[in-house]
């Protein structure tokens, strides 16, 4: 009994010490969107499901955005400072002090205000967080305001403040049952950690509040973390700098053998691997299976070709990968092919191409060059298709506003043809029937032409929409 009582007192003071070490991670749920008679329950009943004691595992990410948080906290600050330091000069400048003191606290102002710029360019550098590759650290979870019954008021500017996670919701009733779906968003950044879906009946709210509770809690603990490393591998011999990311963090810059493995939240992460001279890599990969991966590489080698892009018909722009590679003849130089771009005359042309990949065996373009040539259209396909559509879309309506007339006028025609057939053959009723015959022959004939106008335009409007398509050219030396 002794000895247990004792092993409580040291886990309970272990514990104790432990979360006094780790930064406070600000949990908060709203009042849920819909049934108003149970859009501040739910909530409650979700809040009561979650226990008090959590550490949260934060992912490098969060950790990133919150140093990068304070970093802008702090050049506001500066700027602030600088801004006060500016109107100090400026009144000065406006004041009856005697000249030689104007200068002296002029000067005064100009050092302290050259002083805040340096530091807001520090600030500015620091941003970047270059060389930055935090692991996660831990965090104890607290509840909003230090209480399970306080309920987060979304700000009237929708700029959420003073949480780290937030659960959102809405609640749809049907009769007697309820669906009830939440959503944990974290912050800073507004990113969407997870959502979660629940149905019952009124009667088992509790039931419906644990099952999405225990959604959220599992999100935000956290306690699944998988470690990760990078292995490149270049052509023998190469030792160039890798640069490896996952999901756009900087994972490590290493050359060789360098230790770069890091912790990260289970789940598919992106993984982008570069290197000089190399082909870019980025691929996708779900590290759920296991804890300790090891991520091998294989990059190929570039194909460093150069292409000049030629107008033979007119001066313009050329652009291609959405960069401008200047004016035409333009030489660009990429790593292999294809390349898609477009021009641009400066006559109105407009064009768009696509080159393929030479004729050749893999691994030997380095070093080519290729002339080409680019056709340049007339005129912008996108005005040439905005007037072919509206051509069609106005044919089209002529061609309905004619239907009504041929059906009427085949209608009477029938009507007097079946009186004529019963024995009706006076005068009259011939008459009627040439007549009725010439109105349906000239109403058919209108919307026959009408209808054929409407092929040749929608005709036209394809035509016009597959100018958009880009020349496709095969590059010869």
């Amino acid at each position: 009994m002794i000895l247990r009582r004792a092993l409580c007192l040291f886990l309970t003071v272990f514990s104790v010490v432990f979360q006094a070490n780790c930064a406070d991670w600000v949990l908060a749920i709203s009042a849920f969107d819909g049934d108003d008679a149970f859009s501040t329950v739910i909530p409650n009943l979700i809040l009561a499901e979650i226990p008090d004691g959590l550490v949260r595992l934060t992912t490098s990410t969060e950790v990133i955005e919150n140093k990068r948080k304070s970093i802008l906290e702090a050049r506001r600050k500066l700027q602030n400072q600088m801004q006060e330091k500016i109107s100090a000069r400026d009144a000065v400048v406006f004041s009856t002090k005697p000249d030689f003191q104007k200068k002296n606290d002029i000067s005064k102002y100009e050092r302290e205000i050259q002083e805040l710029q340096d530091q807001i360019l520090d600030n500015l550098e620091e941003y970047e967080l270059r060389d930055f590759y935090p692991d996660p650290v831990e965090a104890n979870v607290v509840f909003w305001q230090k209480s399970r019954e306080s309920l987060y008021k979304m700000p009237s500017n929708g700029k959420v403040t003073g949480v780290d996670g937030l659960i959102t919701g809405s609640i749809t009733r049907y009769a007697d049952f309820i669906h009830v779906k939440a959503e944990l968003t974290l912050y800073p950044g507004a990113v969407k950690a997870g959502s979660f879906e629940s149905a019952a009946t009124i009667k088992e709210m509790d039931l419906l509040a644990s099952e999405i509770a225990a959604g959220i809690l599992d999100t935000v603990v956290n306690t699944s973390p998988v470690s990760i490393a990078g292995n490149v591998q270049l052509e023998e011999g190469d030792d160039a700098p890798v640069s490896i990311r996952i999901d756009g963090n900087k994972l490590a810059s290493y050359s060789g053998t360098e230790d770069n493995r890091r912790t990260y939240q289970q789940g598919v992460h992106e993984i982008s691997v570069s290197a000089p001279g190399y082909k870019d890599k980025t691929f996708f990969y779900d590290f759920s299976e296991d804890t300790f991966f090891t991520v091998t590489v294989v990059l190929e080698k570039a194909e460093n070709i150069k292409l000049t892009l030629n107008l033979p018909d007119a001066g313009g722009m050329v652009s291609y990968s959405a960069l401008n590679a200047g004016e035409a003849p333009a030489d660009v130089y990429i790593n292999g092919l294809p390349l898609m771009g477009e021009i641009r005359s400066y006559d109105g042309g407009y064009g768009f191409f696509y080159v393929e990949r030479p004729n050749v065996a893999p691994g030997s373009l380095s070093g080519n060059e290729y002339n080409i040539n680019l056709a340049v259209k007339d005129s912008d396909p996108n005005v040439i298709i905005e007037k072919s559509r509206r051509n069609m879309y106005t044919a089209f309506g002529l061609l309905l506003m004619s239907l009504p007339f041929t059906f009427l006028t085949y209608g009477r025609l029938e009507s007097a043809m079946n009186a004529y057939k019963a024995g009706s053959h006076t005068a009259e009723i011939v008459d009627e029937v040439k007549k009725d015959r010439i109105f349906y022959f000239i109403s058919l004939g209108a919307s026959l032409a009408l209808g054929v106008n409407w092929g040749i335009r929608l005709g036209g409007y394809v035509k016009a929409a597959n100018s958009l398509l880009p020349e496709i050219i095969v590059p010869e030396e």
